[in-house]
């Protein structure tokens, strides 16, 4: 491995060769990029510690720049130069309408001046909502500092109408919390607007106990009309009777009855809904958890709480009696808003049919959700009702399995059964190319943005690679021109290979899932050398690994999980010590890119040694463990007979667990992607890939 140095030298060589910084080279670079270069310039100057000439080239940009450039230009003279200049640069952007990070801008400078009347007047008519949080948190922040009375009411606005985010909770934590009302610690004493915005924090917090004690004394206020109804306490008092409490009948039977007396109101819809809750957390009432989901749904006009209450009615339908599930999907496929909000329900309802049998069952689901479903969940019950009917678990002729494995190949959804589907179809001589031109390319809607396009290439023109991605992910507008996109992931590719101390493989590999059709930038070879190295010792597939890499990690060497694991191949350090002991390594850190694939392609062979060299077993082995897997193989009987009879692809439908379900098919669907894109010879590879890793 090259030291730290070495890779810093030829980082800054690679810039070097890039970026303008001969005289020679930045003119033809100003003449490409007009006046926008004097920003990329003046951000260069003042790397330098140039302030006074940086200003001048940023004022000069913010005259005649295209829009982004000259708008970062006049963020930036905001916070540079004189007080007095500062000033002008804040008053002149605030003239011009800006955006709400541009005033968070303004409303620093004159925070750092302690000019809290003007932070006030310029804030005094901020609209509610989660865009603004950051601007209505300055603004509470300046009312609390100038002692103003409008501060408790217009944080309870604040409070009470938006979920709770980490800037209402540190501002509470920060500035509320040491008001002498709230600083006894004794909510007996609070007003009621002070009093909902404490319970609103504990339930934040999870004090369950606490606020399913004091919901009685909330939901006076709102019965009195202290307080006038609010959505989001409606929820936290629902969450409260639910996890605080364990009579769940009686308190179902009492938020029908609240729903009844906040009918019309913005809190009828959580009463009910926490009602159905309930009343399913009770087990006895399907009837009533039904009605209580079903009136949840009729009272709101909001397609987002409509969509949270269908998929809740059809979770609980089919955890009592899966046979109630295909009426209500009949009912209410047609009025959802956002079919992949159901995805998470469908993936579990087509392992619980599996486990039950009902197979038939299956391929009424497909019938009912053909046109309401996303194309992902339609790619997996399309294949899946084909393979039925292949197996003849499913009474169908054959031109209705070879119809389904087209639906699947062509509904452009999930790439893992799309990618079976076309194996299927090519066994069974069915033209594939003649269905190809079914496939439509997903777009985006949004306009091409091409004042982005020339903000980001600049970056990576002038020399400012770190600026790219951070910048790409807070632009409201992401669609760029193609072009402009697939030379900014080449680039950050470039500066991977050079810049250890960046994510610049894994910035790279973000970006570039925005490109449109197949392209290599998503999926690359990163760290080459190293995988071929390690797959050679290992005789494995170096696709498999580099699959298994980019699903693990996104080609991220620092990055580690909630649950421990570490680094490319995401190794937790008690199976980092197991393989250490048997490679007889003494010392080795997982965050090192050479370790970390050299352990990771070591136990991913050898889990699938262990599970008679099956390669979708060994994935599901290196997620979940070998003992989970070889307890699923056992018990899997599931109607195909013993596991020796029972289709490898079928099998994955089986597994208890989401999680290594969607692990599966994602190492298969990023195998066979490595494998036919950079393939001389891709449909032979294609066919040789899939054989390899499925066991029809």
């Amino acid at each position: 491995m090259k030291n730290k140095f070495l890779r810093f030298a030829i980082s800054f060589f690679l810039l070097f060769l890039i970026s303008p910084l001969s005289c020679s080279i930045k003119t033809k670079e100003q003449k490409a990029f007009g006046y926008d270069a004097e920003y990329f310039i003046g951000l260069q100057l003042l790397n330098e510690g140039n302030t006074k000439a940086a200003i001048s080239k940023f004022s000069s940009c913010a005259k005649k720049g295209s829009s982004l450039c000259s708008l970062e230009s006049k963020r930036l003279l905001c916070s540079l130069g004189t007080a007095k200049q500062r000033e002008k640069a804040c008053k002149k952007l605030l003239s011009e309408n800006p955006d709400s990070r541009s005033l968070l801008s303004i409303l620093r400078y004159y925070e750092s001046v302690n000019d809290f009347k003007t932070i006030m007047e310029i804030t005094e008519n901020l609209e509610v909502n989660q865009d603004n949080n950051k601007l209505i948190k300055l603004r509470l922040e300046t009312l609390f500092k100038a002692q103003s009375p409008k501060l408790i009411k217009e944080t309870y606005d604040w409070f009470s109408e938006l979920p709770i985010s980490n800037e209402h909770y540190s501002f509470y934590r920060d500035s509320i919390s040491k008001l002498e009302s709230f600083s006894n610690d004794n909510p007996a004493e609070l007003n009621p607007k002070e009093f909902a915005i404490y319970y609103r924090i504990q339930t934040y917090k999870r004090d369950y106990i606490f606020t399913f004690n004091n919901s009685e004394r909330l939901l006076k206020y709102f019965e009195e009309k202290t307080l006038e109804p609010s959505a989001q306490l409606a929820s936290d008092i629902g969450k409260s009777f639910l996890y605080g409490n364990s009579d769940v009948i009686p308190n179902a039977m009492y938020f029908s009855e609240l729903a009844e007396k906040f009918k019309k109101t913005p809190m009828e819809f959580y009463f009910w809904f926490y009602a159905g809750r309930l009343f399913d957390k009770g087990s006895l009432y399907n009837t009533k958890t039904k009605n209580s989901f079903e009136n949840a749904i009729n009272c709101t006009n909001s397609v987002q709480l409509k969509d949270n209450a269908i998929w809740y009615l059809l979770n609980t339908s089919f955890t009592s009696d899966i046979n109630l599930v295909l009426p209500l999907l009949q009912e209410y496929a047609a009025l959802w808003n956002d079919p992949t909000y159901f995805d998470d329900f469908f993936d579990a309802l087509s392992s619980a049919i599996f486990t039950t049998g009902d197979w038939q069952l299956f391929h009424q689901v497909f019938k009912t959700i053909e046109n309401y479903a996303s194309p992902s969940i339609v790619s997996q019950f399309a294949y899946l009702s084909a393979r039925l009917i292949q197996t003849n678990h499913i009474k169908g002729p054959q031109d209705d399995m070879i119809n389904c494995f087209k639906k699947a190949y062509t509904c452009n959804g999930s790439i893992y059964y799309q990618n079976l589907a076309k194996y299927q179809l090519i066994q069974n001589k069915v033209d594939i190319k003649s269905l190809d031109s079914e496939i439509k390319i997903t777009t985006s809607s949004e306009p091409i943005n091409y004042d982005a396009a020339i903000l980001l290439e600049g970056y990576a023109t002038f020399g400012f690679p770190e600026k790219i991605y951070k910048t790409w992910t807070s632009l409201d507008n992401k669609n760029i021109p193609q072009d402009k996109l697939i030379f900014l992931c080449e680039f950050l590719q470039k500066c991977g290979s050079y810049a250890e101390e960046d994510d610049y493989f894994t910035q790279s590999l973000r970006m570039a899932q925005k490109i449109e059709g197949k392209s290599k930038l998503k999926f690359p070879k990163n760290y080459e050398d190293l995988v071929e190295k390690y797959s050679k010792e290992c005789e494995i597939d170096p696709t498999i690994i580099y699959s298994l890499i980019r699903s693990e990690s996104f080609f991220d060497p620092d990055v580690s999980s909630v649950a421990g694991a570490i680094g490319l191949t995401q190794l937790m350090d008690f199976t980092a010590n197991d393989i250490a002991r048997k490679l007889k390594i003494s010392e080795y850190s997982l965050t090192d890119p050479e370790t970390n694939i050299q352990f990771g392609t070591y136990y991913l062979k050898t889990m699938i040694s262990r599970l008679e060299n099956d390669y979708l077993n060994g994935f599901f082995a290196y997620n979940a463990g070998i003992t989970r897997v070889r307890r699923w193989l056992n018990t899997s009987i599931l109607g195909f007979g013993k596991k020796s009879n029972m289709p490898s692809d079928l099998f994955l439908e089986t597994l208890p667990y989401t999680e290594t379900r969607e692990y599966g098919r994602k190492l298969v669907s990023a195998s066979v992607m490595y494998k036919t894109l950079y393939s001389e010879n891709p449909e032979q590879d294609f066919e040789e890939i899939i054989k390899l890793l499925i066991e029809f």
